[in-house]
C-alpha cells in the first residue's frame, strides 16, 4: 500500500469505517497528492469528502478552527468531518484533515485566454474577498473565534526586522524597514477575516455565481489588502499574470477607494517578508522595482 493509499484508508476509518473508496479525484499531483476528493460508498449511500494533509505546523489546526467557526456562521466553506489527526504511514507520522467537498469549481485561473472569462474571475474573485471581510464582525462575536490568529501589520514588520537573511544589509532592505518604521503606524486600519490565501483557484463557483470559499490553513484577522501585493510580485509567473492582465489589483483598490501610499505600505512590507524567503543569488528583480517603486512613493508623500 502507497502511503497516499494508508492516508486514503485513514480518512475512511476517521468518518465511515468500513466503507469502500468509490473514486478518488486528485486536485493536485505536486508536490502531494493532496487535497483529493474521495466518493465513498457505504450502506448508507455515497459520501464524498475531501482529504487534506500538511506540511507546516499548525496549518491544519488553524484551519479546523476556522471551519468550526464558518460552520456556526452557516457560510458556504466546507464542514468539518475529521481531525487533524497524525497518521502514521510508510513515510512517517503525517498530520490528516477530513472536510466535505462543496460544489462549484475553482475560478478559471491558469491558461485562461478568453478575456469574458478572466473578466469573470477579475470579478468573482473581488466579491468572493469582500464576503470574507463582511464576516468579521459575526466572527469576533463568536467564543471559537478566539481560537482564529490576529495579524498586524506592525507584528508582520517586527518579524521581518527580526530575521537575518542574505538580504537584512541590503539597501533595499534597510531602506524599506526605515521608510515602514516611521509611516507603517499611520496606515494600519481595523482586520479583517480572511482565509489566508487570495488565490482565486481557492474560490468555487458555478454558472450561478460563487458557491463558496477552501483553503483556509492560514486563516486569520489580517489586514485587509495584506493579501494583494503577490499579485504583483508573481506577475511574470505563468500561474499568477492574468492578475496583471486583467487588473485585478486595480479594481479591488478603486472600488475600495485605497489610496496609492496606503497600498504602497503593503507592497513594500509584503515584499520585505517574502524577499528574506528568496535567494539573493537568484534575486526576484520584479518584487525587488516593486518594493523599491513603493518606498519611493512613501517618501514622496513625506
Amino acid at each position: 500500500m502507497t502511503v497516499e493509499s494508508q492516508i486514503h484508508a485513514a480518512a475512511v476509518e476517521l468518518i465511515a469505517p468500513g466503507a469502500r473508496i468509490e473514486r478518488v479525484h486528485r486536485f493536485r499531483r505536486q508536490p502531494y497528492p493532496f487535497p483529493a476528493a474521495l466518493r465513498l460508498d457505504t450502506v448508507d449511500g455515497p459520501i464524498d469528502c475531501v482529504v487534506k494533509t500538511a506540511t507546516g505546523q499548525r496549518e491544519l489546526t488553524t484551519e479546523a478552527d476556522a471551519l468550526v467557526v464558518l460552520a456556526e456562521l452557516d457560510f458556504a466553506a466546507p464542514r468539518l468531518l475529521a481531525g487533524p489527526t497524525v497518521v502514521d504511514t510508510d513515510a512517517g507520522r503525517i498530520e490528516v484533515l477530513v472536510m466535505t467537498r462543496l460544489p462549484g469549481d475553482a475560478l478559471p485561473w491558469f491558461g485562461v485566454d478568453d478575456v469574458a472569462t478572466a473578466d469573470r474571475t477579475c470579478r468573482l474573485i473581488i466579491e468572493a474577498v469582500d464576503r470574507l471581510h463582511a464576516l468579521t464582525p459575526r466572527v469576533e462575536a463568536l467564543s471559537a473565534g478566539s481560537a482564529i490568529p490576529r495579524r498586524t501589520l506592525g507584528q508582520e514588520l517586527t518579524d521581518v526586522i527580526g530575521r537575518d537573511t542574505g538580504w537584512s544589509s541590503t539597501d533595499t532592505f534597510t531602506d524599506a524597514v526605515d521608510v515602514l518604521a516611521d509611516v507603517l503606524p499611520r496606515h494600519e486600519v481595523p482586520l479583517v477575516f480572511s482565509n489566508g490565501d487570495y488565490n482565486p483557484v481557492n474560490a468555487l463557483a458555478d454558472d450561478t455565481g460563487l458557491t463558496g470559499w477552501v483553503d483556509f490553513e492560514h486563516a486569520g484577522l489580517e489586514d485587509p489588502l495584506i493579501g494583494f501585493p503577490k499579485f504583483g510580485f508573481w506577475a511574470q509567473d505563468s500561474g499568477w499574470r492574468l492578475a496583471s492582465q486583467v487588473g485585478l489589483v486595480e479594481r479591488y483598490l478603486y472600488r475600495h477607494r485605497v489610496p496609492p501610499e496606503t497600498f504602497a505600505v503593503r507592497v513594500a512590507l509584503r515584499g520585505l517578508t517574502h524577499l528574506h524567503d528568496s535567494d539573493p543569488a537568484d534575486p526576484p528583480l520584479i518584487m525587488i522595482d516593486q518594493i523599491e517603486r513603493a518606498v519611493d512613493e512613501l517618501k514622496s508623500r513625506g
